[in-house]
């Protein structure tokens, strides 16, 4: 992708303008869309789980709130995980509860009422365009631009933790790699207008994997599975007689 600039001296620029070139607009914000359709069933019936909204990794979740800037991209595609796995157990069976804020949201009851509590983790590694390939310098109306030559890419894990609710034992854990993709993100233009454009571009990459993330989501959370971790905790929670 390439956008075109009106570059040179002031001469050259008034005889573009008159020539009807002028500074292409900046691109919409372009928002993914998380489309999700789950399988249905009926066998998660008699399993109640309370849904935790995902979380970042300690780190990366510290530099978030000293900023007071958590990316949209991410945001919304936490805000997408917690909405597809809520229509994922809502589907086959499941009684859900959630998705909260954090476990110190909920109360005594919301804890013994449920008998899994499913938390997960995001870690999303995004790459922006880098070496020889990547510059910037000031436009000729003292602007910042920007030349970009190359793909940009994502990687990275989300981890899926099942827990006793009252004791917060860990039952159960598995992570699903998300698929490392890349797409162009060759651009030359003011610097305004790349951020604009690089935000939509990683937008596209988190739509592209987000399928492959929730299909390997529904084999690690069918019915039988989760029945068996359902009967673990119920053997601790006998065990430390919880009233």
């Amino acid at each position: 992708m390439m956008f075109a600039r009106c570059t040179g001296t002031v001469a050259l620029v008034v005889s573009a303008l008159l020539s009807g070139c002028a500074t292409v607009p900046p691109p919409p914000p372009y928002a993914a869309r998380y489309g999700y359709r789950p399988r249905v069933g009926a066998g998660g019936k008699g399993i109640s789980i309370a849904l935790v909204k995902p979380q970042y990794p300690a780190a990366t979740a510290a530099i978030f709130q000293a900023t007071g800037q958590e990316p949209p991209n991410l945001r919304a595609l936490n805000d997408a995980l917690a909405r597809s796995l809520l229509q994922y157990f809502n589907a086959n069976g499941f009684t859900v509860s959630g998705p909260f804020a954090k476990v110190d949201d909920m109360t005594f009851p919301e804890k013994k009422q449920a008998d899994l509590l499913l938390s997960a983790e995001v870690n999303v590694e995004f790459a922006w365009p880098s070496g020889a390939g990547m510059t910037r310098r000031s436009g000729w109306d003292g602007s910042l631009s920007v030349n970009w030559v190359g793909d940009c890419g994502c990687a990275g894990t989300i981890s899926f933790v099942i827990w006793e609710p009252l004791s917060m034992q860990r039952m159960w854990s598995k992570s699903v790699d998300i698929p490392k993709r890349q797409i162009d993100c060759t651009f030359e233009g003011d610097a305004k207008t790349a951020d604009i454009v690089g935000q939509n571009q990683q937008a596209r990459l988190f739509e592209q994997v987000f399928p492959s993330v929730m299909a390997t989501a529904e084999r690690y959370f069918n019915a039988e599975e989760m029945a068996l971790v359902k009967q673990q905790t119920k053997e601790l929670r006998e065990k430390k007689v919880y009233q």
